[in-house]
């Protein structure tokens, strides 16, 4: 008996030595590098007409793709001319828009220039207003008016 657990243990051990490797090679291979594991992307062309038709499509497809390439080239070409106009007229549009601020300033200052000389020319007049009243309220002396008359006979005695 004591002869069977030994053996049984050796058969333990054994059998787990020999499964620890077994478990490392269970694990991923990386795949080696060769043309036989490569895996094959290109279309099976079995004939020469298979081959040929295909080269066919890719030209014409490469002739279509060139025209289009060409159309998208002009159109970007007038797109940039168009935006350049744009930036053209908008900076006219900024120059117009500030000339014409200025010129509302300047018409705003004649404006107030032309309201203070009116007022001015109204202060005046009720100053030469005032003083023909005071003239008139005062009184003349008596020697002025004898030259007064005196002046009148003269310019009389001369027309007759």
């Amino acid at each position: 008996m004591k002869n069977c657990r030994n053996f049984i243990l050796k058969l333990v051990t054994l059998a787990a030595a020999l499964t620890a490797p077994a478990a490392f090679g269970q694990s991923k291979q990386p795949p080696p590098n060769s043309v036989q594991s490569s895996k094959i992307l290109a279309t099976d062309a079995k004939t020469d007409a298979a081959i040929l038709g295909a080269c066919s499509a890719a030209a014409d497809e490469l002739s279509r793709t060139r025209v289009l390439v060409s159309a998208l080239e002009s159109e970007n070409a007038a797109v940039k001319a168009r935006l350049e106009s744009e930036q053209k007229i908008a900076s006219v549009v900024e120059q117009i828009a500030t000339s014409r601020a200025a010129e509302s300033a300047a018409l705003r200052a004649a404006v107030k220039a032309k309201d203070e000389t009116i007022a001015a020319k109204d202060a005046l007049v009720a100053n030469r207003n005032a003083l023909i009243e005071t003239l008139r309220k005062k009184p003349r002396s008596p020697l002025k008016r004898i030259g007064d008359i005196l002046i009148g006979a003269a310019i009389f005695a001369i027309f007759k």
